[in-house]
């Protein structure tokens, strides 16, 4: 009797070590799917960027235009808007070298509408304008 019950403690460590191998196999092939599915979600938030930036390099002021014009109504519901195209114009002068040249514009805006504090902060924390200024600074 005690055999029996020995052989089923090892059989039953056997089936417990078989199945924690299948979940640590399958925990590492979600892991892989999330990883490519991030990968493929940067590859195409870059390319719309790229896109974007594309379309802005025709008539860049038309872009300041908007900002201004978003600016001009009350509120803050147009801030994330505002924000991304200062960040596609960043890229903009990043990528065709007049980065001297966005970053006066930047100062000027910043300057008109630093009584917005909420746009001010939304700017800090953003990134791509806070970048793209940086890389001037250590130039």
């Amino acid at each position: 009797m005690a055999e029996i019950r020995e052989e089923s403690r090892e059989e039953s460590r056997a089936r417990a070590k078989t199945r924690k191998g299948h979940e640590q196999r399958r925990k590492a092939l979600q892991e892989e799917k999330e990883a490519e599915a991030r990968k493929r979600a940067e590859r195409e938030a870059q390319r719309a960027r790229d896109q974007r930036v594309a379309e802005l390099q025709h008539d860049p002021e038309a872009a300041w235009a908007r900002v201004a014009e978003l600016l001009s109504s009350r509120g803050t519901r147009h801030y994330p808007e505002v924000v991304h195209l200062l960040g596609d114009l960043a890229a903009l002068a990043e990528r065709d070298g007049a980065v001297r040249a966005f970053a006066q514009s930047y100062d000027q805006f910043v300057v008109a509408h630093r009584t917005k504090k909420a746009l001010i902060r939304k700017l800090k924390a953003e990134g791509p304008v806070t970048a793209t200024l940086s890389k001037l600074a250590s130039d």
